[in-house]
């Protein structure tokens, strides 16, 4: 969940205030227009339950809080995914722009809304470059399926190397694509091109909120497909040892996984929370504040967040009940009460990578110290900050679109391979 996409699966019910075949510019074009009503009625089923007593308005003011006012809309690009239409309109917003993805179903409703970074619809895919540290030449990527939801995925193997370690990621909270992009960034594509310039192989896909598929709890999100991946990445012809990498939530997730399966032989866990997530977002957001980020809407943020964490650490929630703003019920946050990253690694045997960016502003400097402060140094566990760089572990300070820090990636590759 600690995401610093504003993503959400979303999902709704009848009317006729659409052009067939332009569901997704005209649903964009309601909720520019505060016609939430009007939106309200192109959603199937499932998103009208979730959205439901102005949830629809509250996101669009979440998501117009982070990119500023609602400019115009650019274009819109189509493709289509298990039947289901994917209309990403790109979008101007006053502060960046931004992809907002309207699947639409086979009835012409909406089946699902969240945001996707620009660079991430096709028009624009060419601009994305590999790293300066990437040698292209020195691995082959094939595009895969993973588990029986067929995900989109890489596969990435080094070349002329007949034996090999194998990394499977697993991306932070949102509906992530497999290369873990976030607003021309993609952290995956980047640490699995850079591995493989080291000899290390990778498999990587996207989440099934990606797919607009609706998740109820932390196994249907991570842990059915983590353990399909890791499956399919032993049983690639060379392999001698499997590590699994997860970032932000997946980082959280990661020694879950690895717990319930023998196949994981090390783990490297990128801004990893240690705090609950009720706790989490609260604290983000007011380290956010004191460091003069978050916009003039941040004291609105603060309360609404500090009651959606209320809600979530009631002992009276219930798996029914719908949290927040975000389409999630109590099951999800009742599954997280039951496990706690650090303690299940303190329980792991096996070799653990914690990396850590100084100025992230989700895994705060309070967060991340949690780590050390209850499992102390351990000949087993690695711990690395790096100085500069954000939660996607690039530099801060810079417009441009970046790539991981080569520290990091050389960082990783010289552990794997230790």
């Amino acid at each position: 969940m600690l995401s610093i996409l504003v993503a959400t699966l979303m999902t709704a019910a009848p009317a006729n205030v659409h052009t067939p075949g332009n569901e997704g510019r005209d649903f964009v074009t309601l909720l520019s227009q505060a016609k939430w009503s009007q939106a309200e009625s192109m959603l199937d089923a499932t998103m009208s339950g979730a959205l439901a007593g102005g949830k629809l308005e509250g996101l669009w003011a979440q998501l117009t809080a982070k990119l500023g006012a609602f400019q115009k809309i650019e274009r819109v690009d189509v493709d289509e995914v298990q039947g289901h239409r994917r209309d990403t309109v790109i979008c101007t917003f006053a502060n960046e722009r931004a992809g907002l993805r309207v699947v639409v179903d086979k009835q012409g409703k909406v089946a699902g809304f969240f945001v996707v970074p620009p660079t991430d619809a096709p028009a624009s895919a060419s601009t994305w470059k590999s790293a300066p540290y990437v040698d292209s030449a020195m691995f082959t990527q094939s595009e895969i399926t993973v588990g029986a939801e067929k995900l989109h995925g890489a596969l990435v193997v080094p070349k002329g190397v007949a034996h090999f370690p194998i990394v499977v990621m697993l991306a932070g909270s949102g509906p992530s694509d497999m290369d873990e992009s976030v607003q021309g960034i993609k952290v995956f594509r980047d640490i699995a091109e850079g591995l493989a310039t080291h000899g290390i192989a990778s498999l990587r896909f996207e989440k099934r909120t990606h797919r607009h598929m609706h998740v109820t709890t932390v196994k249907e999100e991570y842990l059915d497909d983590a353990a399909a991946a890791i499956e399919q990445a032993a049983a690639v012809p060379g392999v001698t040892k499997l590590v699994l990498l997860g970032h932000s939530l997946g980082a959280a997730m990661a020694p879950r996984v690895a717990q319930a399966n023998a196949k994981v032989a090390g783990l490297i866990l990128l801004a990893g929370p240690t705090w609950p997530y009720a706790k989490a977002i609260v604290a983000q957001a007011e380290y956010q504040k004191k460091l003069g980020y978050g916009g003039p809407d941040i004291d609105q943020r603060l309360e609404e967040l500090r009651a959606e964490a209320k809600q979530i650490d009631d002992p009276a929630l219930k798996p029914e009940t719908p949290v927040g703003k975000h389409g999630a019920t109590g099951a999800y946050f009742l599954d997280l009460r039951t496990y706690d990253p650090v303690a299940t690694v303190g329980k792991l045997k096996l070799p653990v990578f914690l990396g850590w960016g100084d100025r992230d502003l989700l895994v705060i400097p309070d967060d991340w110290a949690g780590w050390k402060a209850k499992l102390g140094e351990r000949p087993n566990l690695t711990y690395r900050t790096y100085a500069g760089l954000q939660h996607l572990f690039t530099p801060v300070g810079t417009d441009q679109v970046e790539h991981v820090s080569k520290d990091v990636v050389d960082d990783l590759a010289a552990w794997i391979n230790k």
